[in-house]
């Protein structure tokens, strides 16, 4: 009898630690989960351009709504080089948070309203969801691709007004 009673204490302890246990814990964990893929591709020369785009008036921006681009200007282009060490698959990878709605520049000086539509080779630059821009590989001559920089004001919000546009994209360029 002894021997039933300090079994079932046992197993009445064991059960009940294990209770204690499920509820709250002074451990836990956190999962880091990442991909190393193929090697990035390198900048040649200059790994930073500035486009200045002349003044134009408010007025233009009348009856545009948000999304829209201003065509009556597009600044002169602006070149970087970027060098990849194979031609697989090289792409843009932009911060997405530097974008707002239908792939509009986010104004960092003002919130007047006004953003820019960048272009990379005469193609409205549109990264998808996860900010990457697919570069068309028979752009690139032995590796080397030329990115070709241009811009037009834009309207970001409705109801542009006069003021400062600033924005400053970031990227990354690789490959698979």
């Amino acid at each position: 009898m002894k021997n039933s009673v300090i079994a079932a204490a046992v197993l009445s302890a064991i059960f009940m630690s294990a209770g204690a246990y499920a509820a709250d814990e002074d451990m836990g964990e956190l999962k880091i989960n990442g991909e190393i893929v193929g090697t990035s591709c390198t900048f040649q020369g200059d790994k930073s351009a500035t486009i200045e785009l002349s003044k134009v008036g408010v007025d233009r921006f009348a009856g545009l709504i948000a999304g829209q681009v201003y065509s009556g200007y597009t600044s002169p282009e602006v070149m970087l080089k970027v060098k990849c060490s194979k031609n697989d698959n090289p792409r843009i990878s932009f911060n997405s948070s530097q974008f707002v709605a239908n792939n509009i520049t986010k104004n960092n000086s003002e919130d007047n309203g006004a953003g820019f539509a960048v272009y990379l080779n005469g193609r409205q630059v549109t990264p998808d969801a996860a900010g990457v821009l697919a570069l068309k590989p028979e752009e690139g001559v032995d590796g080397v691709y030329t990115l070709k920089f241009s811009a037009r004001y834009a309207v970001a919000a409705n109801n542009v007004k006069a003021g400062a546009v600033e924005s400053v994209l970031t990227m990354t360029v690789l490959t698979d």
